[in-house]
């Protein structure tokens, strides 16, 4: 009911393009709670994590240097970005198509440590892969990958911002279309998790082989118990965000088109805990978040 109510009030604080913007009221946002941020300090950094040629916070290698290193990362059209909700562009769409695929369980998953994020991957016939089309979407992108990026405390994790504020996780469900990064072949879904008193099933299940999956980096890692794509991401047909930009780690490759969903899902609080203790096997997979880049005249639409 209450998710209902929300999509009423969206058609009334919405102008068309041209008029004066309204702003998005989204739910409210989870209090800040405390984290055990001693144990982030005395954490080491073990062999857990495979060389990487970048890294966050400070240092040489840095987000700050990237573009040094990176020279896509020094692009016009760089992610991620800060969404300001009274400054969104009304677009007009018809509803996103998610395949039959989504609703069903693989017949594999796998959780790996890429050094800088964990990936989750799930194999299913060639036949009968996830595909996302229609909507704004001009052409069918199939599903590659989800990947997971959070903070070591509750104000901080996601890579986009609403209006500066941060969630403390954020998900990206990676489509291609074709050739990938160019052309806008490719399209990154976002959720933000916020803190909630309901507990995810489906990362219980990547829960499960967490550790291990940290423990033996860039070795796949096969999950107990897959589950449908369905049972960890909402598959929305309209009411969402929408702008140009690129992955948001190096080599930072723009041609990705964003889609982000602006109700945040629910992860409880002792899951979340459960990321961050990672950073006692990995620290480099804590905090894995991209600063803000500049929106350099972008147009960030809202479509119902």
């Amino acid at each position: 009911m209450v998710l209902y109510l929300k999509l009423f009030l969206l058609h009334f604080i919405f102008v068309l393009c041209g008029e004066k913007n309204a702003s998005l009221v989204l739910p409210p946002r989870s209090p800040c709670n405390k984290c055990n941020q001693s144990k982030l300090n005395k954490a080491q950094n073990h062999s857990c994590s495979p060389p990487n040629d970048f890294s966050y916070g400070e240092g040489p290698t840095g987000p700050d240097n990237w573009p040094a290193m990176f020279r896509t990362c020094d692009g016009d059209k760089q992610s991620p970005i800060n969404i300001d909700m009274s400054n969104l562009r009304r677009q007009r769409a018809g509803a996103l198509d998610w395949s039959p695929a989504y609703f069903n369980t693989p017949k594999k998953m796998t959780l790996t440590n890429v050094g800088h994020r964990l990936v989750l991957r799930a194999n299913y016939p060639d036949d009968c892969q996830p595909r996302l089309r229609a909507g704004i979407l001009q052409k069918v992108y199939t599903f590659k990958a989800i990947d997971f990026h959070w903070g070591s405390t509750n104000s901080k994790g996601s890579e986009h911002t609403v209006d500066e504020y941060a969630y403390p996780m954020e998900m990206h469900v990676i489509h291609t279309s074709g050739v990938e990064f160019s052309n806008l072949q490719t399209v990154v879904i976002a959720y933000f998790f916020q803190i909630g008193e309901k507990r995810c099933t489906s990362i219980d299940k990547i829960l499960e082989v967490f550790t291990k999956a940290v423990r033996h980096p860039n070795r796949p890692i096969k999950l107990r118990h897959p589950f449908s794509l369905s049972s960890l991401l909402y598959a929305f047909a309209s009411e969402y965000i929408t702008y140009e930009g690129s992955f948001t780690v190096p080599p930072c490759q723009e041609g990705v088109k964003w889609i982000i969903y602006p109700y945040p899902l629910e992860i409880s609080l002792k899951q979340l805990e459960k990321f961050r203790l990672v950073c006692k096997y990995a620290r480099d997979l804590v905090n894995n978040y991209r600063p803000i880049q500049p929106l350099n005249n972008r147009c960030i639409h809202f479509v119902s």
